[in-house]
């Protein structure tokens, strides 16, 4: 999305510039090979996918309502920010995940070209009431961001689930994440064809690769486990590029889990897959 800081700085200079003349979208792509440091055809082009600006039917380039708020600020700092603000807000970038994380974390991880709009920006400069702001406010967008990926992460892997369990044992499991969260188990199922005894099925997903894997068990999860560990199961999805389960024993978990000391009780563990699977054990699935 982002080419170059060289083009947001050109894009604001072309907001000045409608601000006071009307430009025609031939006239201005066709007047300009280069705009700033940028070209007239990708500051047009980076422009409209924002939503910035559009051609009205007379075919003069108009700033929009979200072009202009993007396009506050009294220098060319401030207007970074707004333009960064807004790019974060509607088109949730990859690498906008880092935000949360703070600003030491995000300036070490950011692409370089990301990096330098944020360093010009100020936004890893002295810390002020205005940057503390901003980066509260984007870091919780991203924040939200992140929480429903996990979740679509979460619900593939167990329609996954559904789909294994019927297939092994020729009967409907029932989808019990989707009724509570209170159960302990994802899945219902039954231990085999000519086994109808119940199965309780905990789903994990993940779109990392194996060695990079981590799973994350709850107390209520294990409690629920360590209550009939012979008739309870993880099921470990690993999703890209193509699915393949893991099924771990309720056993092959319990060596590595915290214990509770003193008054302190642990809530939510997590382990990495290599600790307690090995890749020659994945099971592939269609996608």
């Amino acid at each position: 999305m982002i080419q170059s800081i060289g083009t947001l700085y050109a894009i604001q200079d072309l907001f000045d510039h409608l601000s006071e003349h009307v430009v025609a979208q031939d006239q201005f792509l066709e007047g300009f090979s280069k705009y700033g440091s940028s070209t007239a055809a990708d500051v047009y082009e980076t422009a409209t996918r924002l939503s910035w600006i559009c051609t009205a039917d007379s075919g003069q380039l108009v700033p929009t309502e979200i072009g202009k708020a993007a396009h506050q600020g009294r220098d060319r700092a401030m207007r970074l920010r707004f333009q960064l603000a807004n790019i974060i807000e509607t088109t949730r970038p990859v690498w906008g995940g880092l935000l949360p994380k703070g600003g030491k974390e995000a300036e070490a991880g950011l692409p370089d070209e990301i990096r330098q709009c944020f360093e010009e920006a100020l936004l890893f400069g002295d810390v002020t009431d205005d940057l503390v702001e901003w980066w509260d406010r984007l870091a919780g967008i991203m924040r939200e961001v992140s929480q429903r990926r996990l979740l679509e992460t979460g619900r593939r892997g167990e329609r996954l689930s559904l789909g294994y369990e019927r297939e092994r044992t020729e009967q409907a499991p029932k989808w019990q994440a989707v009724e509570t969260n209170y159960a302990g188990y994802d899945v219902l199922s039954i231990r085999d064809k000519r086994d109808f005894a119940a199965l309780k099925i905990e789903v994990k997903a993940s779109d990392r690769a194996f060695k990079h894997a981590t799973i994350h068990i709850t107390e209520h999860e294990w409690i629920t486990a360590s209550k009939s560990p012979d008739s309870y199961l993880f099921h470990v999805w690993l999703l890209d590029p193509q699915p393949v389960l893991f099924v771990v024993l309720s056993a092959t978990v319990i060596s590595h889990l915290p214990n509770n000391q003193g008054k302190g009780k642990w809530r939510n563990t997590a382990i990495p897959l290599g600790a307690i699977t090995r890749p020659q054990y994945g099971i592939r699935r269609a996608a």
